[in-house]
């Protein structure tokens, strides 16, 4: 049974939402429209109402000194230095929440639209020695048998320990991190990981890069046949009765039972939505957003997983990118922009026509 959790003003806040786009979007998905708490005590806090031997303050002094002296307490930074980038390695990935939609133009006047995906709180919580290594995984991954490689586990946006069981919190007290919402697992390989406590931020990535995103589509519920097939339906006269919208026959009559796969109602979305080749458009350093090209499964304030596409050697030749930051963007504190645009983006801070003198 999944959970559904609705969060007030200060339990968003305590998550850690700092953008106040963020904070606006998270109305949408804090009604409990299918949102992937997936990491959530089935919605429980370990301060409910069941507890008889805390009082309100007690719980009020747990709540306030987790938020203020271990979320905003300064942790210090894992020491991880700068290497050349390999277009074979493969680094770690990153985990967002969406916030939306948002419209862009290309210098020629043309409209597209870009997901809005901030990486919250992101950073390594984990990594571990990539176990799996059958010959099938590393056929449909792509791996080479004979490197090593390590599933590096990256967590998104800062929640309350309370929402989490004792199983739960060993993996975040093991390196002494904070408690992530979402968590994610990445197979890189040993030059590109990191150790626990990097912080990913949009630097990460570079404008106009080529990226693959996946996360779970919109839950529809329990839907007939035309909503969920695009079936016509049944005819609406001449003695229809009850099966307007029906799929109709399911087999035929010799077969004596149903294909699997078989087209009918059922249940619809909630699924893991995996969309190739996605272009960057725009990176704000300052709220760690990125603006990715076209529409994102999920609903505003899902999780979406983020990676280097593995064709990145290939599409690198047409997108002018030479090098990726290598494991990851260290100098974020240098940035001279707070927004990068890719090379066919317009920016609307610069200048729509400029003058020159003519040379006589």
């Amino acid at each position: 049974m999944k959970s559904k959790l609705c969060l007030s003003f200060w339990q968003r806040q305590l998550l850690g939402v700092c953008h106040p786009y963020a904070v606006q979007k998270m109305n949408v998905a804090s009604q409990g429209q299918g949102s992937n708490y997936n990491f959530l005590n089935q919605g429980k806090s370990a301060f409910g109402d069941g507890r008889h031997d805390m009082t309100q303050s007690n719980i009020s002094f747990l709540r306030e000194t987790y938020e203020f002296e271990l979320l905003r307490a300064p942790m210090s930074e894992p020491e991880v230095s700068s290497r050349p980038h390999d277009w074979n390695e493969i680094r770690c990935g990153a985990v967002g929440v969406k916030l939306g939609s948002y419209p862009l133009f290309y210098k020629n006047g043309k409209r597209t639209l870009a997901t809005l995906v901030q990486l919250l709180d992101t950073e390594v919580v984990d990594v571990s020695p990539f176990v799996n290594r059958s010959s099938l995984n590393f056929f449909f991954k792509k791996l080479n048998q004979n490197e090593k490689y390590y599933t590096v586990t990256v967590g998104c946006r800062n929640i309350s320990p309370e929402w989490l069981t004792a199983t739960q919190m060993e993996i975040f007290s093991k390196n002494g991190i904070c408690c992530k919402e979402k968590l994610t697992g990445f197979v890189c390989t040993e030059n590109a990981v990191m150790p626990p406590g990097t912080k990913i931020t949009a630097s990460h990535f570079v404008a106009g890069q080529v990226v693959n995103v996946w996360g779970r589509s919109l839950d529809r519920g329990f839907q007939g046949p035309m909503k969920r097939w695009n079936f016509r339906g049944m005819p609406a006269t001449h003695g229809t009765t009850k099966s307007r919208r029906a799929h109709g026959a399911m087999s035929s009559t010799g077969l004596g039972r149903v294909l699997p796969g078989k087209r009918a109602a059922g249940q619809m979305g909630d699924k893991l939505v995996y969309k190739p080749l996605s272009r960057i458009l725009r990176i704000n350093t300052k709220y760690n957003v990125l603006y990715i090209q076209g529409l994102l499964p999920g609903l505003d304030g899902n999780f979406l997983s983020i990676r280097d596409t593995r064709h990145s050697k290939y599409v690198a030749k047409k997108t002018g990118i030479s090098s990726l930051p290598f494991p990851t963007c260290l100098d974020t504190e240098d940035n001279l922009f707070d927004d990068y645009y890719a090379e066919d983006i317009y920016n609307f801070d610069d200048d729509a026509i400029v003058y020159q003198t003519e040379q006589t």
